[in-house]
């Protein structure tokens, strides 16, 4: 489950905030609960407090807009576009390279295009979403290897 909230972290950009904003409300609800239920004498005297009861319609119903809204933006924001072009890019590139992933030509050609289509996609978009300076480097570094290994071998 971690790996698996680790790899949509790391295409749905924005789904972080989203997780937050789903456990601010689950805390606000408990409380609501708790003074619903009250059980503390210094509060109303020990008395339940009047307070409207968040139902479980609700609940469900916030925490599935909450992550379709940031899944939404992640998508369509230009800042996740290029993440993900950068995670396709890196992907075909250390599938291309790794031979033992496929070895037939025509299917590592496939492999190439993809990885052309991502690089494009990459150079198409605004430099203002970059990734910090090692990272783009090491991406630059893995993507030369696949150009220089297509080269090699074509």
């Amino acid at each position: 489950m971690y790996f698996l909230i680790d790899n949509l972290l790391d295409r749905l950009i924005y789904l972080s905030y989203g997780l937050a904003a789903i456990l601010g409300f689950i805390g606000v609800k408990l409380m609501l609960e708790a003074l619903h239920d009250n059980n503390v004498p210094f509060i109303n005297d020990g008395k339940p407090v009047p307070i409207v009861e968040i139902t479980t319609a609700t609940s469900l119903t916030v925490i599935v807009a909450v992550l379709f809204i940031t899944t939404v933006a992640s998508v369509f924001s230009a800042r996740g576009r290029r993440q993900n072009a950068v995670a396709r890019a890196r992907r075909h590139a250390l599938e291309y390279l790794d031979l033992h992933y496929e070895a037939d030509p025509a299917e590592r050609e496939k492999i190439f295009a993809a990885l052309l289509a991502a690089e494009h996609e990459i150079d198409s978009l605004s430099t203002r979403y970059r990734a910090p300076t090692k990272q783009e480097e090491e991406l630059t570094a893995l993507l030369r290897s696949a150009h220089d290994a297509h080269e090699a071998h074509g």
